[in-house]
């Protein structure tokens, strides 16, 4: 009977259905590169438009290239024994969200600080530090 009071409530379900999908977002490393990678480029079209209008027809085309160069160094680092870590990989996430039209030097330190590879990923032997996960936005 509670399961049917939890489907039947529209507020509880809406909630549920926002947990289960923000949960799942970045509970693997494809993930996690995809929505990096358009963050990334969101940003990038924001505080360097220039530069970006001149390397890419537009967020896409920029989401595709940084999503492949994100996915090359997850299979690099998966290679090498570490583990992603979903709850670290949603952190980020979420600090680039926040800061994705913001392009101050603080916005550009705290994504740095909450996407490095070595928060990110967890090492038997460590990973070297100061590998960000989404370059364009690392100082």
């Amino acid at each position: 009977m509670a399961e049917r009071v939890l489907w039947t409530s529209p507020i509880v379900s809406i909630s549920v259905l926002i947990g289960v999908l923000a949960g799942g977002c970045y509970s693997t490393p494809e993930g996690f590169a995809r929505r990096a990678a358009k963050l990334d480029c969101v940003r990038f079209e924001e505080c360097a438009r220039a530069q970006f209008d001149a390397e890419f027809d537009d967020v896409a085309d920029c989401k595709d290239e940084f999503e492949d160069e994100a996915i090359e160094l997850i299979d690099d680092i998966e290679d090498a024994g570490c583990d992603y870590v979903p709850e670290a990989g949603r952190e980020c996430i979420h600090t680039a969200y926040r800061n994705r039209k913001d392009c101050s030097e603080d916005a550009s330190e705290e994504i740095a600080a909450e996407c490095q590879g070595d928060d990110i990923f967890d090492c038997p032997g460590g990973l070297e530090p100061g590998i960000p996960m989404l370059p364009f936005a690392s100082p």
